[in-house]
């Protein structure tokens, strides 16, 4: 079938994808109108909600990493990039 996308590069692309939205929606978590819904005076085992809520989105930003970094390729492919116009070209 002409212009179907081979599994392994759909899913690098997916994993790609995956990488710049993770960042994008923390920030969005992280923006005054969600950090405000937490910035009431309760406190869970100690701790402000607010502080909880912050460490809790940096811990899932971690964890997303951690599996970001698995599922992408260790090894650049050569053949994925087949534009190159460095100083070494004639």
């Amino acid at each position: 079938m002409p212009g179907r996308v081979p599994a392994r590069t759909d899913m690098r692309r997916r994993w790609q994808d995956a990488g710049f939205v993770i960042p994008v929606f923390a920030a969005l978590l992280l923006m005054p109108p969600f950090l405000n819904l937490f910035a009431i005076r309760r406190l869970l085992f100690g701790v402000p909600l607010e502080v909880v809520y912050l460490f809790s989105i940096w811990a899932a930003l971690v964890l997303c990493a951690v599996t970001l970094s698995r599922g992408l390729p260790h090894q650049i492919d050569p053949a994925a990039y087949t534009e190159h116009s460095g100083p070494d070209d004639s």
